[in-house]
């Protein structure tokens, strides 16, 4: 568990989290009944929060990644192609409506093509991005700055052209694959995802200090606009951490509950031993063994019960880890190196816990022993 998390924490999201603030903002359809006036506000918005101190970038999105939300999935069709444009079957893709700073301000790198500008507008010709995961899935191998697309159910639908290749953004979780992603200016795409945005800033200090401020020119540009889910994107990739690091605390918690309890058994097994044997002990050394012959034959038969229930465990463990197979990440349940390394320790703690039987054994006054027996 600890090898299989020290890989999962080590995984690239595909972005920075680092100093990023995100808050969702949601639009009532009775105070903005138009997608011009939904988009007209997120354009003020997106200028003010943008002039706040200590904001280095600001951009808005749809769908915010580790986030959990419901993403939009959309047919596409690389325009060229034979197969028939259907929404039973047509391959899928998670739509993402952004602004032109989105991956600067998660510093997602751009891979081929360029990103979005102020430029990509409604008036523009249809641009839009695709990430690596995309590529894969429908261009196989061709260049994809090349192509233009088609995403919609409708066989009458505008073609896209492809702008721009990003790397691919984990935004289920760092142990889930990246999903095939299509990214389009905000302000060309007439969807419902345009009344809740989420905005995005990247700060030169605390991020969390700039929660107030957004809240504050929400209401200055429209009173009543709700401001919820505001969180770091630190925040966000604990807490898409927190089960895994949960049940390897708890895995980790028992595992020493275990270790310690074998090392109590073999020292009492030991001292029992050790104890039981006096006599036998005694006659050893009265007939010349020396100390360390005593302390090393006691340890002998430490190390031997250690290792007798270290193969025990290990053939147990071998039928055992499969029900654990599902928490871990790219560590396989029989993983050589974990068995080695929990093997080699069991046995060390075996033998460090013979070590005071062994000793006060090696000690014994064989007169004192026989006058006990």
């Amino acid at each position: 568990m600890v090898r299989s998390f020290d890989r999962l924490i080590r995984v690239s999201a595909g972005f920075n989290p680092s100093h990023v603030l995100t808050a969702r903002v949601t639009l009532a359809e009775t105070e903005f009944p138009k997608v011009e006036e939904q988009i007209a506000f997120f354009d003020t918005l997106l200028q003010r929060v943008q002039a706040l101190p200590g904001v280095e970038s600001a951009a808005l999105t749809s769908t915010v990644p580790l986030r959990g939300e419901q993403l939009m999935n959309v047919g596409v069709r690389i325009e060229g192609n034979s197969d028939a444009m259907q929404p039973t079957f047509a391959p899928m893709a998670s739509l993402l409506s952004i602004s032109p700073d989105y991956f600067r301000t998660l510093q997602t790198p751009v891979i081929a093509g360029r990103g979005f500008t102020e430029a990509d507008n409604k008036s523009s010709i249809p641009v839009a991005m695709v990430n690596q995961a995309f590529v894969r899935k429908f261009l196989h191998g061709a260049n994809p700055l090349t192509k233009r697309l088609l995403a919609s159910p409708r066989e009458n639908s505008v073609p896209v052209s492809i702008i721009g290749v990003v790397a691919d953004v984990r935004d289920g979780g760092l142990d889930q694959d990246a999903s095939v992603q299509l990214y389009r200016p905000y302000d060309q795409v007439s969807t419902p995802a345009a009344f809740g945005m989420a905005i995005l800033l990247r700060s030169r200090t605390d991020p969390e200090t700039l929660a107030a401020a957004v809240r504050q020119q929400v209401e200055a540009l429209h009173g009543g606009q709700p401001v919820f889910d505001v969180s770091t994107m630190d925040q966000l990739l604990r807490e898409s951490l927190a089960q895994r690091r949960l049940s390897m605390m708890l895995m980790a918690c028992f595992a020493a509950m275990a270790l310690l309890l074998a090392a109590v058994g073999i020292y009492g097994v030991m001292s029992y031993s050790v104890a039981q044997r006096s006599h036998e002990i005694g006659i050893r050394v009265a007939v010349g063994c020396s100390p360390g012959r005593v302390l090393r034959f006691v340890l002998s038969e430490a190390a031997w019960i250690t290792v007798v229930g270290v193969c025990l465990g290990l053939a147990v463990s071998l039928w055992l880890t499969r029900f654990v197979a599902s928490l871990l990440y790219k560590t396989q349940p029989f993983d050589p190196l974990s068995m080695i390394s929990a093997s080699a320790l069991l046995v060390a703690i075996g033998l460090l816990a013979g070590i005071v039987p062994a000793y006060r054994a090696s000690r014994v006054d064989p007169i004192v022993a026989l006058r006990a027996e």
